[in-house]
Order: structure tokens, then sequence, then C-alpha cells
């Protein structure tokens, strides 16, 4: 079932913290999934977080047209935004299908306009939407492996600590560290990592768990930089950054968290010449 505005409106704001009312006048029937569209440089944490909030709320929803460019098909790429609602969808478990399979002179287009081939394809026939969306639909195997081998390089911090995992850029996709404070246990994972040209990219997964006896309305972790790094973006969680500390305050349909209850899909990606220290010291 498509939705309003291009599919690109699944629903509103939620009413309460759990996110009860997300939708948009839900259909009275069985059997329905909701089609949302997005384009990455258009949509971003915003649609990303009520779409978030309407799965989390019991709506089965099907991501049936999306690109890496504006909402025209067109314009300009926008890899980091496009590689943070891949991660919110492999997260939530949402399907997706990647806007289009043609070699049409425009930026959505998966093969350069100079392709003429129906069959035989190679990498050098994609476009850079093609070869994003390659590497997408490979990096699951890749990722496995990558985490496997960084095993040894996985960390343990305190809460009050600033020590840092690793060293300016050698943190490795599946790299993740634990920290523990009276009443939050949660960890950072470095999901993956890329450069474009001297600028390197990290995105992470943050999940943040109440370990205590009595519910919480809200919760605020923070990690120490190094470097100077910029936020690229953000999802379920208000990100900034102060100095050389990068604080992360929950949103208001995910600080509620009942005893050992634990908030997931939380995110950002950093850009930057140099990583962050990944030792998270508060939660």
């Amino acid at each position: 079932m498509g939705t309003r505005t291009w599919c690109a409106w699944l629903c509103t704001p939620p009413k309460t913290a759990a996110g009860a009312k997300a939708a948009t006048a839900p259909l009275d029937a069985g059997n329905v999934m909701y089609a949302l569209h997005f384009y990455a440089a258009t949509h971003q944490a915003d649609l990303r977080d009520r779409m978030a909030a309407a799965v989390r709320a019991g709506f089965p929803v099907f991501v049936s047209e999306f690109g890496i460019c504006d909402a025209s098909g067109n314009g300009s790429i926008d890899r980091a935004s496009a590689d943070a609602w891949v991660a919110t969808m492999n997260e939530l478990g949402i399907s997706y299908a990647c806007w289009n399979l043609s070699n049409k002179d425009e930026a959505s287009a998966l093969f350069k306009s100079t392709c003429g081939k129906t069959s035989g394809f190679t990498a050098d026939d994609l476009s850079e939407e093609g070869t994003w969306l390659w590497d997408v639909l490979h990096s699951e195997g890749e990722s496995a492996a990558s985490a496997t081998g960084a095993a040894a390089g996985t960390a343990n911090t305190t809460a009050g600590s600033a020590a840092s995992a690793n060293d300016s850029g050698s943190a490795a996709a599946g790299c993740a560290l634990h920290s523990s404070t009276g009443t939050f246990d949660w960890t950072a994972t470095v999901a993956d990592r890329w450069e474009v040209g001297d600028q390197k990219f990290f995105r992470y997964v943050i999940t943040v768990t109440n370990k205590g006896d009595s519910a919480v309305t809200s919760w605020n972790v923070r990690l120490p930089l190094s470097g100077t790094v910029t936020i690229s973006d953000s999802w379920n969680a208000i990100v900034s950054i102060d100095g050389a500390e990068l604080t992360l305050d929950s949103v208001s349909y995910n600080g509620m968290l009942a005893p050992q209850a634990t908030a997931q899909d939380i995110g950002f990606i950093l850009s930057g010449n140099a990583l962050p220290r990944s030792g998270p010291i508060t939660g």
C-alpha cells in the first residue's frame, strides 16, 4: 500500500513515548504492508526516525523505491545519508529495492549513460550509485570476516576512562567497545569505515541497556574525541560535539527504558582526518 507525498510520508511523529500511534490512518485490514520511498540527499534523519517509530509500533514496512541522490532522481549523491539509511533498514529488518535499473543520464541510474549493453556487464559499466549498491549488497559476508579478524582489537573501558581503543585510522569494521555505569550498559561498534580522498568516514552503531531495577525516562552517553571530526549524519539520538567530546542524547521514543530493556538502532557517521577516540566514558 502506497502512502501520501510520493510514499515519503509513511508516518507522523509518535504521539506517545512508545510510538503507539505512528502511522497515518492505518487501514482497517489484515495482511497489509506499507510502502516507503526515500532519496538520501533529500530525505534524512527526520524521515528515517519516523520510519523506525512506525516499525517499532508494529507496522510492516517495505522500502519499495530509494536512491542515493535527491528526490528528482538526479542531482548530488549523498553517500553518508545513504549508508545511514541502509544501516537503519538492516537493523530493523526492512527490505528495500533501489531505483533504477537503466542507463539514463541521471544520478539514480545504476549504469553509466555510455553503457549500451543488455548483458555481460562489468564493474566499469556501473554508475556511482550502481557501484555503491554493489558494495552494499556484497558487504555482509565481508563484514562478517572483518569482524572475526577484528576480535583481537575489541577493548573494554570503564566509566570515567578516556583511554583510546585504537590509534588514529586503525579501527576496523566490527571493532566494538563496551562500557558500564551504575545504571547503563552499552556498546559502541564501528560498523564500517571508508575513505573519500584523504577524508575518513566511520559509521558507529550504539546500543544502550538499562541494567537497573527502575525504569528511566532518558539516557545520555559521551565519547571522547581525538582530532577534528564532523558529524555527517545521525539517527535515533541527538548527537552533538562540544570541544573534544561527542554527546548522544535520547529522543522522545527511545529514552524511556524499562529495567533490562535495550534501546537499539542508534548511530552516527563521523568524518575527519583522525579517528575519534572510541572509549565511551559515561552513560
